[in-house]
């Protein structure tokens, strides 16, 4: 089933008209809304505005990705995000493929409650990038849409 276009258009609840802001991670990028606060470990950079947030995190993949593996990491995808499904106490609602970046990723959401988590598994070499908006089940997705856009490797 495909990400019903919520996933993938703007609106990020910033001020509006303000120029966004570029968070930059160790080969990657990506913009939040002017004045979110930003955090950031050795492996994940958060954003948050309010109760939403949006996140990337990078993960080591023991083989090297290659674009023909695409259809067999699915299966693995959809086990582990059915896994963090159960353990929220929700259910893995949708999964579908978009492009970020030029590159073909996965993407799920899981609801659970009153929230909606939009992953996004961008995948490149040996980097598994795991981008994930947080967000109230009736706030605006344009975080989530300005994050999977502006996600881009450096």
């Amino acid at each position: 089933m495909l990400l019903a276009a919520a996933l993938i258009l703007a609106g990020c609840g910033g001020k509006s008209g303000a120029k966004p802001h570029v968070v930059a991670g160790d080969g990657f990028r990506f913009e939040v809304a002017a004045g979110w606060k930003v955090e950031r470990t050795p492996q994940r950079i958060t954003a948050r505005h309010g109760s939403t947030f949006v996140q990337v995190s990078t993960f080591r993949l023991i083989k090297q990705y290659k674009p023909a593996l695409f259809d067999a990491v699915a299966t693995e995808l959809s086990t582990r995000m059915r896994q963090v499904a159960q353990q929220v106490g929700g259910n893995l609602e949708q999964h579908g493929v978009v492009a970020v970046d030029g590159i073909r990723a996965h993407a799920y959401r899981v609801t659970s409650n009153d929230r909606l988590d939009d992953y996004t598994f961008v995948l490149s070499g040996k980097l598994e990038y795991q981008l994930l908006c947080h967000r109230k089940r009736h706030a605006a997705s344009g975080a989530c849409r300005t994050l999977v856009r502006s996600f881009a490797l450096a």
